[in-house]
């Protein structure tokens, strides 16, 4: 995932034990490469159609670098992480983000439906 700097200037690499998640941003504790703290947010989508192109603000502020995501789509009972890709190989669903928002493109679509929520977790570093 992203490392994180020990006293002796070596790396180790984090866990999952090492990572709390909430939906307010958060300093994790480790580094980037340049020396920057890393931040992360969890964005919960709730009861969204994903069809073609959809975008949605993300609402952090001083984006420098994203150093890493995790997307997690829950369709009621089941969980996929993204890139989902579906039963034939031209039906995928893809994920992006940059400063200011997170938009989903692929070739299959998923209709309003209680119970569908993707979940985006958003690792980077701040201008400020």
């Amino acid at each position: 995932m992203f490392n994180v700097k020990a006293e002796s200037n070596a790396y180790k690499l984090m866990t999952y034990a090492d990572v709390s998640y909430s939906t307010t941003e958060h300093d994790t504790g480790a580094t980037w490469i340049d020396g920057k703290k890393i931040y992360a947010i969890t964005i919960k989508w709730e009861n969204q159609a994903l069809n073609n192109t959809v975008s949605f603000a993300h609402g952090i502020s001083n984006i420098d670098v994203i150093v890493d995501y995790k997307a997690i789509y829950c369709d009621g009972d089941s969980y996929v992480r993204f890139p989902i890709t579906g039963a034939t190989s031209d039906k995928t669903v893809g994920l992006r983000i940059n400063a200011t928002k997170v938009t989903i493109t692929g070739t299959d679509t998923y209709s309003v439906k209680s119970g569908r929520n993707l979940y985006v977790t958003i690792y980077y570093t701040k201008t400020v």
